[in-house]
């Protein structure tokens, strides 16, 4: 089995890389202790190799980080890699006022997961389209988007599934299952 260090401190990514690398028999372990300050760009892999590079550094061992950035195309990719800080800015009901009149309601989350050792650097970005929900359905303490997203139709929103404990990209094809591919070929 092949261990390998997830410097994250977001549980819910943990939980759904944790699930999605077993069945690659990836033994992914969470280091939550690194203090990286991220670069600013409106590049989300610049972002990501920045932040690889950076862990790498701090731990000498081989690891994976994941920036995502998100891209609601009726709004001009609005926010990008600024979705963390505009979750925190924004309530729900922003969220709703913001995107009650847009007909085309799609959400792309896209991964961007950064494998790092002392003698590669291997990206795995990876766009999965998503819904812009109309009415808000369970709650996140985390993330004020989560509600009122859909990986799945529509059927339940991100928020739902993360209180159900499972993976709100469960069933998709997804940034971690081309890292597990490529490990598994590394490792061979």
């Amino acid at each position: 089995m092949t261990k390998l260090t997830f410097a994250t401190g977001n549980e819910q990514k943990f939980r759904t890389a944790k699930l999605a690398c077993e069945q690659y028999g990836i033994q992914l372990v969470q280091d939550a202790s690194l203090d990286i300050i991220e670069i600013q760009s409106e590049n989300g892999e610049d972002i990501a190799r920045h932040k690889a590079r950076e862990a790498f550094q701090l731990l000498q061992k081989p690891l994976v980080i994941t920036d995502d950035t998100w891209s609601i195309p009726a709004l001009g990719g609005f926010p990008g890699p600024y979705m963390k800080s505009v979750s925190r800015w924004f309530s729900t009901d922003d969220w709703l006022r913001l995107t009650r009149d847009l007909i085309d309601r799609r959400i792309i989350i896209n991964q961007i997961l950064v494998y790092q050792d002392a003698h590669e650097q291997v990206i795995f970005p990876l766009p999965i389209e998503g819904l812009l929900l109309k009415t808000p359905r369970g709650t996140s303490a985390r993330d004020s988007n989560q509600p009122i997203v859909s990986f799945d139709g529509g059927s339940h929103s991100v928020a739902e599934i993360f209180a159900a404990g499972e993976s709100a990209l469960a069933g998709h094809h997804n940034a971690w299952d081309e890292l597990g591919t490529w490990l598994q070929t590394k490792n061979r």
